[in-house]
């Protein structure tokens, strides 16, 4: 282990190992699974950053700090610490673009502050290449959670298939290009707007002297294609042409780079991931990737790879930073709280559970079981997706839960896992 502390800073960083996969309880944050790998814990100490960073060090120390419950857990490689010109956040933020960082879990260690959290999580090393994790549309979001609460139309039904059959494409995606070696930026599903247009892109991967664009389809069956048009084989049925929504987001990617004065060409591809997929009568030069040409896509960017630049860097915070992350039109249906069926569902099938017990839920349906914090904590945030400008009560959740037998128990599993804001009558949860 290695120290680099100055007693006269007031900020330090603490470069930490886990020998494991392991799920652990975070004080109020909740549960979390974290990967074997290398970690990032960033602190501030204002009086003594010898004596925090020495508590630290030790393992038997009662939990105080959100790092405490990770510590048992791992080897502590390095602790580095930096003077007050440089804010906690910002220090944060600077380490996460240095080392490519992502967030393991949200808030740890920034409950006092906006940030999404001050542990940082590194794979390969010391260098994380995904600098924008894929995340899961606020749309499957919202109908994950109304799912089994209400019923969906038929035109909502197929809606909702089609969303989670495109997030599985892109997770098929992923598995490919994750291991494309270094010296490669990913910058997964991002949305950008650029004179007064949004776009959405599944995968950009900066490589040295060009930006790959990728849209991933997760089309099945057999399609052709007559006079630039696209047509499902089965029915004749003509379908939205994939090249016309990459040549879009193609263009409006270019403004916006131009706009930023980063100068660097595009190359674009539909990559179509599902093994049955066929296309017939496309042209030679389609800038598509199919299904057999999958196991060559690592070596196609692997052969774009080069040494990176802090221009490589300073582009992926800018389209990181550009994200939107809220869109004017979702398309959901429509709802209400006394519409929906209350109730806590189980994670498995999605199915209601029936009782309550004294720490596991068991599942009647698919014989599933799920810890009671986990499956509340779960319950509260779908609440809190569905209905954003309610205010998180004890009575309102008792309600929403259904099966909690009291509304002591409702207020105690809240005072634990959530905080708590007011008093009396007017206090509630966030």
């Amino acid at each position: 282990m290695e120290l680099f502390v100055d007693p006269g800073h007031t900020r330090y960083a603490v470069f930490f190992f886990m020998e494991e996969d392991r799920t652990l309880a975070i004080g109020k944050l909740g549960t979390y699974h974290f990967l074997k790998g290398r970690y990032i814990y960033i602190g501030s100490a204002k009086k003594n950053i010898l004596a925090r960073v020495n508590r630290h060090l030790k393992v038997d120390t009662v939990f105080r700090w959100h790092f405490d419950y990770l510590r048992p857990y791992g080897t502590i490689t390095e602790v580095k610490s930096f003077d007050d010109k440089v804010g906690e956040c910002e220090l944060a933020e600077c380490l996460k673009l240095r080392y490519l960082a992502t967030y393991p879990m949200k808030k740890f260690g920034s409950s006092d502050c906006r940030c999404y959290s001050h542990l940082l999580f590194l794979r390969r090393g010391c260098v994380v290449l995904i600098v924008k994790e894929r995340g899961i549309s606020m749309e499957l979001q919202v109908f994950r959670c109304l799912k089994h609460r209400m019923v969906f139309s038929e035109k909502e039904r197929m809606y909702h298939l089609n969303l989670e059959k495109g997030y599985e494409g892109e997770l098929k995606f992923d598995e490919l290009t994750k291991n494309v070696g270094d010296n490669c930026l990913i910058v997964n599903d991002i949305t950008l707007e650029v004179t007064n247009n949004l776009f959405q892109i599944d995968s950009l991967l900066i490589c040295k002297d060009m930006i790959c664009m990728f849209e991933v389809k997760n089309f099945e069956d057999n399609f052709f294609i007559q006079s630039h048009k696209w047509y499902l084989l089965s029915s004749r049925k003509e379908v939205n042409n994939p090249i016309l929504q990459l040549d879009r987001s193609e263009t409006l990617l270019r403004k916006y780079l131009h706009t930023h004065r980063f100068s660097v060409p595009i190359e674009s591809k539909v990559v179509f991931v599902h093994p049955t997929f066929t296309l017939y009568q496309a042209p030679i030069d389609l800038p598509a990737i199919f299904p057999t040409q999958l196991q060559q896509l690592q070596s196609t960017i692997e052969s774009k790879r080069g040494v990176l630049t802090t221009q490589h860097t300073k582009l992926a915070k800018q389209l990181c930073d550009d994200h939107v992350t809220s869109t004017p039109f979702l398309r959901v249906p429509s709802y209400s709280y006394e519409s929906l069926r209350k109730g806590i569902k189980c994670r498995g099938c999605g199915e209601f559970f029936v009782e309550w017990g004294e720490s596991i839920l068991h599942c009647q349906y698919c014989g599933n079981s799920e810890f009671i914090v986990n499956a509340f904590v779960r319950t509260v945030e779908a609440y809190r997706l569905l209905f954003p400008t309610k205010k998180i009560t004890t009575k309102e959740i008792y309600i929403w839960c259904e099966i909690i037998p009291s509304l002591k128990v409702t207020r105690s599993l809240l005072n634990n896992y959530f905080q708590s804001v007011g008093n009396g009558r007017s206090k509630y949860y966030k």
